[in-house]
């Protein structure tokens, strides 16, 4: 039975008139149900009045009910409205019973967040859509975890998570217009340790009968019909047999012997219901203290991830600006390599044009292409060793970007000097070429 979600429960109740699947459906959700009658009625006679008729309203409509169906939605929206109406038809014999009735549930200490919200939380749980009151049915009134909830609502457990969050802050933020003001974290904390209550042990069974009697009766054609049924249910449930008994013919004297017997019952069960009362309570202080464990967590893997973007557009600017860098350098240098070659074109066509021998113009040639190559070969080393103008380079230096690792061999006995990087590199020659190298000394220009 354990196993069985309440859809499979309430269909089996639904088909067959299961009392055992009835018994546990009442069980699973007694607490939740009494917990929010108590609230909006205040007495526990009330309030167990008000359950048992949210469980019969809930017999009648078993087979009218949808498969996907959140049961403990459905059940606290119709707790809701039962409790209303019986405010309003029981008011004035409220006055009058309140005097004889005992509080069956152990009054306890309550947070003064608590305090504040209890009059106002079912009413904020009211104007609430049905999808966000599940969610937060099921993960405060039932301390169910988020993957149950994700399963009962249809969705992942993130999505769960998410839902149950937004629903969290708009109940937030109906109390704060209702003058509540307090932090998600606190509202998640006193939902969880405050807002279920365990119910009377005996009230579990006395709904259970109750409802079932109801079932039978109306099967039998009795002329007893439900509102009899539960008008009599408004009495203890020690009352309720002995009004059974009564019906039977049964004498005064026994049902007083009754009576005394079910008394003597009714306090052990209170006595058993305050311990299991005290455990609830200690469960839900636990709950509550998870729902802040799991707040936490997510804030700090959120922090975490904040830290890593950070870093990362960190980095990324850093190589943007050596882009930056990188790509000013490069367009320097075509701007030099550009006017060295239009300095070649100017000397190409002066070469033309002159009159200088066929040999000296043959040797010129000879010693500007070495210039190129030496030049060229500056230009190479300064890129990969990100050399700039004004940096010194040596012969050493230029060895592995020439041909065969050595210089360009002499033509007619010149001397080349590399100089600096920005500035062209020149041969001086031990004889004058004609017009061309008037002054004994040739560049590449």
């Amino acid at each position: 039975m354990q196993t069985k979600t309440d859809a499979q429960l309430l269909r089996e109740y639904a088909s067959n008139g299961s009392e055992t699947a009835f018994g546990e459906l009442v069980s699973r959700h007694a607490d939740l149900v009494y917990s929010a009658a108590l609230r909006q009625v205040i007495e526990p006679e009330f309030a167990r009045d008000v359950a048992q008729s949210v469980f019969a309203d809930l017999a009648r409509k078993a087979k009218s009910l949808s498969g996907d169906v959140v049961l403990a939605g459905w059940l606290y929206r119709s707790t809701r409205f039962a409790a209303l109406t019986f405010l309003r038809n029981e008011r004035r014999r409220q006055n009058r019973e309140r005097q004889g009735m005992q509080l069956l549930d152990p009054s306890g200490e309550s947070s003064p967040d608590w305090d504040r919200i209890r009059p106002v939380l079912d009413e904020a749980m009211a104007n609430l859509g049905k999808t966000d009151r599940d969610a937060l049915v099921l993960r405060f009134f039932k301390n169910e975890d988020l993957r149950a909830v994700g399963v009962a609502l249809g969705t992942s457990e993130d999505g769960a998570q998410k839902r149950v969050r937004r629903a969290q802050e708009k109940l937030r933020a109906f109390l704060l217009r209702r003058g509540v003001t307090l932090s998600s974290a606190a509202l998640a904390t006193a939902l969880a340790g405050n807002a279920v209550q365990a119910a009377p042990a005996v009230l579990i069974g006395t709904i259970s009968t109750a409802v079932i009697t109801v079932a039978a009766t109306a099967a039998a054609g009795s002329t007893f019909n439900l509102l009899n049924l539960m008008s009599i249910t408004k009495l203890k449930a020690g009352i309720l047999s002995a009004a059974v008994v009564v019906g039977a013919g049964t004498s005064m004297v026994v049902q007083q012997q009754s009576l005394s017997r079910l008394r003597v019952e009714n306090q052990q069960l209170r006595a058993q219901s305050q311990q299991l009362e005290q455990l609830r309570a200690e469960n839900q202080q636990l709950a509550g203290l998870g729902a802040q464990a799991e707040e936490l967590e997510r804030l700090r893997k959120d922090v975490a991830e904040f830290h890593q973007l950070r870093a990362e557009v960190a980095r990324l600017r850093r190589e943007k600006e050596d882009v930056a860098r990188l790509q000013a350098e490069n367009a320097r240098l075509k701007e030099h390599l550009q006017a060295i070659t239009a300095r070649e074109a100017q000397t190409q066509a002066a070469l033309t044009n002159s009159s200088v021998k066929a040999r000296e113009t043959a040797q010129y040639d000879s010693i500007v292409n070495n210039l190129r190559i030496l030049e060229g070969a500056k230009d190479q080393w300064a890129l990969e060793n990100k050399k700039g103008i004004g940096d010194t380079v040596t012969e050493t230096d230029l060895q592995p970007y020439l041909k065969d690792n050595a210089m360009p061999g002499k033509v007619v006995g010149e001397t080349y000097v590399l100089d600096l990087i920005g500035n062209p590199a020149y041969a001086i020659t031990p004889v004058t070429l004609g017009a061309i190298a008037a002054g004994g000394r040739v560049t590449a220009e």
